[in-house]
């Protein structure tokens, strides 16, 4: 049991600051260099300390991959629709520095 809640424990922290945010598609970009984000209406939570809390902006990480491809289908037609949305993050800013990467997208 000890042993248990010590995995629990040592895992935990990356589950907790893996950062999301519920809203409304207020921008979708994709720019010259092949960088695709995306910004949201509502607050972002429990977010990564790479994470730009001025201005919070999620980031596909491959936008060349089959994952990457859908989300930013999916994060156009919430925008076309005004439905809303939710953002899952990695817990990371590997495609920029301060701008947290989308681990998956829930359009509602």
């Amino acid at each position: 049991m000890k042993q248990l809640l010590i995995l629990i424990l040592a895992i935990s922290p990356f589950f907790l600051f893996a950062g999301e945010q519920e809203g409304k598609v207020l921008a979708v970009v994709a720019r010259g260099d092949g960088a695709h984000y995306v910004t949201l209406s509502g607050k972002d939570e429990a977010k990564p300390g790479c994470h730009n809390s001025n201005f919070p902006i999620w980031v596909i990480k491959d936008e060349n991959s089959t994952l990457g491809k859908s989300q930013f289908a999916m994060l156009i037609a919430a925008k076309t629709s005004g439905n809303t949305i939710k953002i899952k993050g990695t817990n990371a800013c590997t495609r920029w520095h301060d701008a947290g990467d989308i681990d998956y997208v829930v359009m509602k």
